[in-house]
């Protein structure tokens, strides 16, 4: 007696389509399923919700680097193309410091413009604004900061994205001129080193917010379609009896070509 092929067997009396015929059928569903393996605790998800993804060392190559994007990062080995008001001054490396001290220094302000061949602050490109930073304590409860993307005019007339450090208080701002756009306050201590990035959105229309990788603050982009000039600017200003500094050690921006 001939041993029937077991995958070319029907399913059933009632349905002809043979055992090995479902699960290429099965298969190919489950291959063309955007969703497969995303569900909580499945693989992909998994995956990709890992802090660290392991590669291997080297792994990376040339070719990977973005082509859609403007990349600029400084750790300010020199203040070359930078302006200065009052005292901001190279620290020890990596970083640059603005100093503040009530009446004598009142104010510092370091600023450069980004050097594009078009508007590079518009609404249409993902941007992105990051620095890592901290703060003297004398400097943390008397005295005002800002580290600005776009174009600052004053404290109350700003343009573009940003971080603000008022008597102690830490917010992610969106300046629309004189209607400033803020977060809720971040619970983090302004002595301590954090990684501040403020991000453009452009095809879900917000500017998020993040201090060390982690989500504080989502805001909705207001300036529709308009452009400007796109400044960085780090400020501090003394209240009262302040005498410090504010360092920043790194900065990186980048556009969307």
């Amino acid at each position: 007696m001939a041993i029937p092929n077991w995958g070319n067997l029907a399913k059933s009396q009632t349905d002809s389509e043979t055992i090995e015929e479902a699960i290429d059928r099965l298969t190919a569903a489950h291959n063309d399923d955007a969703g497969s393996h995303l569900e909580v605790g499945q693989s992909l998800q998994s995956h990709k919700a890992e802090a660290i993804i392991d590669h291997q060392i080297g792994s990376v190559v040339a070719d990977k680097m973005s082509k859609t994007e403007g990349i600029y990062d400084t750790t300010f080995d020199s203040l070359d193309n930078w302006s200065t008001k009052i005292s901001a001054e190279l620290a020890d490396w990596p970083g640059v410091k603005l100093y503040v001290e009530q009446a004598a220094v009142p104010e510092a302000t370091l600023m450069t413009t980004v050097a594009w061949p078009e508007d590079f602050f518009t609404a249409d490109k993902d941007i992105l604004f990051q620095f890592t930073g901290y703060f003297s304590s004398s400097v943390v409860d008397d005295a005002d900061h800002f580290a600005n993307f776009g174009f600052f005019t004053s404290k109350t007339n700003i343009l573009g994205i940003g971080f603000s450090f008022k008597n102690g208080v830490v917010k992610g701002y969106v300046g629309h001129g004189t209607t400033i756009y803020e977060t809720d306050a971040i619970d983090i201590l302004m002595t301590g080193v954090h990684v501040y990035r403020a991000q453009v959105n452009s095809g879900a229309g917000t500017i998020t917010f993040y201090v060390d990788g982690a989500l504080v603050g989502t805001i909705s982009i207001p300036w529709g379609a308009s452009t400007f000039e796109a400044q960085v600017e780090f400020k501090s200003y003394s209240n009262s009896i302040a005498d410090g500094y504010f360092f920043i050690h790194k900065l990186a921006i980048s556009r969307q070509i």
